[in-house]
């Protein structure tokens, strides 16, 4: 197996874990508590009581996990299909997006302890050693 197809590898297994993540997410907001949802896409939070809220936030949190979805959909399509071939748009494509996406949760979520590091590390582990081998193999073309 070539790092190009490590790296393809890990983005696909990222697709995956973000994909799934979105569908619980899309499914837990459609009711009224938030608990579900919150458990879902936020792993390891202690939060057990019930938390009813407007359901402008709900939908809120459904939006975010159908963007979730479609983003994880996204890299392990492009995983297989340009990835694992080495194609130059596909690295550009599946590096630069997982690499916002990453950035984000890091900064806004874990970074702030919204997340267990067992829970929340597996993505951005994922994304540092796929980001890794894609270069690698990117750059010796």
């Amino acid at each position: 197996m070539t790092s190009y197809q490590i790296g393809a590898v890990c983005y696909f297994l990222w697709g995956v874990i973000h994909a799934i993540v979105g569908l619980i997410g899309m499914r837990a907001a459609r009711g009224s508590d938030i608990t579900p949802a919150l458990m879902a896409m936020a792993n390891g939070r202690n939060r057990t009581e019930p938390q009813i809220v407007d359901p402008g936030l709900m939908g809120l949190v459904g939006n975010h996990a159908f963007n979730l979805f479609g983003l994880g959909v996204f890299s392990a399509v492009f995983a297989v299909m340009f990835n694992w071939h080495n194609d130059p748009v596909g690295y550009w494509a599946n590096v630069g997006v997982v690499t916002v996406v990453d950035l984000a949760f890091i900064i806004f979520l874990l970074g702030r302890g919204e997340f267990k590091p067992s829970a929340g590390l597996p993505g951005p582990i994922l994304w540092v050693v796929g980001t890794i081998f894609l270069t690698i193999g990117y750059m010796n073309g």
